[in-house]
């Protein structure tokens, strides 16, 4: 009985021992492949013990048996003969990633957090600069135990593209800059360009001295405003005028007397002219309205209106006065010019009858 007792634990035995043959193989492939893959992914796997060393500090780091020792095939740190792998890390980091991955640390631990996640820097033998993306997890023993498991992988590649890229950024922000600036400066120089083009404009279109449309502007309005009313076939007319005696004012008191007498005419007439009119200095002492869209009846009353705000107003020395021709014609024949010369015939005829009056001229195609 014994005897078959004796060979049935010593078979048993035998199993047992080949049995752990084979585990201690697969676990040794396992940890061969686990060494590969830590190699080829530049992984870093480690685990350690904290233990609380005194009230609110945890400083005693007990490293345990890991795949760490693997990472010094691409993280070639310096690591001393009285140092673990993960002290050397420690001691190779920055002292401002020190301080974080300190900070991080200890708000799980005391926190009660389930993990955390950090990057930081270390420095190698030969002095480049990597950097390492960590995950570490808190498994919370007791309030003052800890077991710790880190995982961190080499991004110093995806680092090096992101700096490439955030320079890339800055120096496109960069020219972006520039080139709003230069657009800037370009906007403005088309802005004043724009500027000295229209008092270019108006210097070739207004009279210097009264203000109003000279006699180049008088003209194109003229030619604009034929064409218009050739294709509504509306009235268009005129007020020539010119102002009484005015030879013998500027020999009595003067030519810059003269000139304030121009420019006070030209004030009346624009504040006595509609929207619709062009009010013109056409030469020396010769005025001139161009009325739109408006027939002999319109245009009388409008000269008529002129005449007596001239009349009434206050001149320096002297009362003055001013004598007007009016034309009216609709455009369906011939050119401005017949309009010009009616209203200039109407001018005569005003001076003839005395001056201070207005004087409507026919033409063949009145209104």
């Amino acid at each position: 009985m014994v005897k078959h007792l004796t060979i049935a634990l010593a078979e048993q035995n035998s199993a047992l021992i080949e049995q752990n043959q084979i585990l201690e193989s697969r676990l040794q492939d396992v940890q061969d492949d686990i060494d590969v893959l830590v190699r080829s992914g530049r992984w870093l796997i480690w685990h350690a013990d904290v233990a609380e060393t005194e009230p609110g500090f945890a400083n005693d780091w007990r490293f345990r048996s890991d795949y760490a020792e693997a990472a010094l095939s691409w993280l070639p740190i310096a690591v001393d003969d009285n140092q673990d792998f993960s002290t050397a890390i420690t001691c190779a980091r920055p002292p401002e990633d020190s301080e974080i991955c300190h900070v991080n640390c200890s708000n799980a631990l005391y926190g009660g957090l389930p993990g955390y996640s950090q990057e930081f820097r270390v420095r190698t033998r030969t002095g480049d600069i990597r950097w390492l993306t960590e995950t570490v997890a808190v498994e919370h023993v007791s309030p003052t135990q800890w077991r710790l498991t880190g995982i961190a992988i080499d991004i110093t590649e995806s680092k090096q593209v992101e700096q490439e890229l955030e320079l890339m950024r800055r120096e496109v922000m960069s020219q972006n800059a520039e080139l709003q600036d230069a657009q800037a400066e370009l906007e403005a120089q088309n802005d004043e360009l724009a500027r000295a083009n229209a008092r270019l404009e108006s210097l070739a279109t207004t009279d210097g001295l009264t203000g109003l449309k000279n006699h180049r502007a008088f003209q194109e309005a003229l030619e604009h405003e034929w064409r218009g009313a050739q294709r509504h076939g509306a009235p268009l007319s005129l007020i020539f005028l010119d102002i009484d005696y005015f030879k013998n004012y500027n020999d009595a008191y003067g030519h810059p007397a003269g000139d304030e007498v121009l420019k006070q005419v030209g004030i009346l007439l624009m504040e006595g002219a509609r929207d619709i009119d062009c009010v013109a200095r056409y030469g020396g002492e010769e005025f001139v309205v161009l009325a739109p869209r408006t027939d002999a009846e319109g245009v009388f009353a409008l000269a008529e209106r002129f005449r007596r705000r001239i009349a009434a107003a206050s001149f320096p020395h002297r009362k003055i006065t001013a004598s007007f021709g009016v034309a009216t014609q609709r455009a369906t024949f011939g050119d401005a010019k017949v309009l010009i010369q009616t209203a200039d015939a109407g001018l005569y005829a005003a001076k003839a009858q005395g001056r201070n009056c207005v004087s409507l001229a026919i033409t063949e195609a009145a209104a």
